[in-house]
């Protein structure tokens, strides 16, 4: 029957995941975590308005709390902490001077001999030849955006620490926790310990 015929693709295909799971779990870099926390405290605030008087103190609640966690985790603060700590400090997690990870290479040749055998699609080797090399957008050279390679490995390394960075409340207290995960230990805490220093 149609089933029995295509065992053996089944059976390559459930071959091929498995690979691809083990090949993933076995090629990840390993990553440190570092924390810190913060306790926020009620505290007069003055606010002035146009007959300079105080309108009100300010009470700590689940709204303001939550508001304290979003100012963390925002693109701002840590934009601010790059700019702290110096942008030459991240180069060795900016995802452009990392090498392609065998998981992705794996993939990349696993799937282009898969539809060229399969499907009877042109292999990656076989396309590239064809096409030339992939050019980018806009043109050899072209930046996207217009941005310069500094500002763009500037929004890369933000992007890459906001990712691995975590901010939470701890139950109902009024303690803010941190926890930033990255490549080296010493840049893990560094960074947990700026986000505070800058906040």
């Amino acid at each position: 029957n149609a089933i029995w015929r295509r065992k053996p693709l089944i059976i390559g295909t459930t071959i091929l995941f498995a690979t691809l799971f083990y090949l993933a779990a076995w090629s990840q870099p390993e990553r440190y975590t570092a924390g810190a926390s913060v306790v926020l405290s009620a505290r007069e605030q003055r606010v002035a308005s146009s007959q300079d008087q105080v309108v009100s103190d300010l009470k700590l609640n689940s709204q303001i709390v939550e508001t304290e966690v979003a100012v963390l985790r925002s693109a701002r603060l840590m934009e601010e902490v790059v700019d702290s700590v110096g942008i030459e400090r991240f180069a060795g997690i900016d995802p452009a001077n990392q090498p392609p990870s065998l998981m992705n290479r794996a993939v990349g040749l696993i799937t282009s001999n898969f539809s060229a055998q399969i499907l009877g699609a042109p292999s990656a080797s076989e396309q590239e030849l064809a096409l030339g090399p992939e050019m980018p957008e806009g043109g050899a050279g072209a930046e996207p955006m217009g941005l310069s390679e500094e500002e763009l490995a500037f929004r890369r390394i933000v992007d890459t620490l906001r990712d691995g960075a975590n901010v939470w409340q701890t139950g109902e207290s009024y303690v803010i926790e941190v926890g930033v995960q990255t490549l080296a230990p010493e840049l893990s805490a560094l960074v947990a310990n700026e986000m505070l220093s800058v906040y």
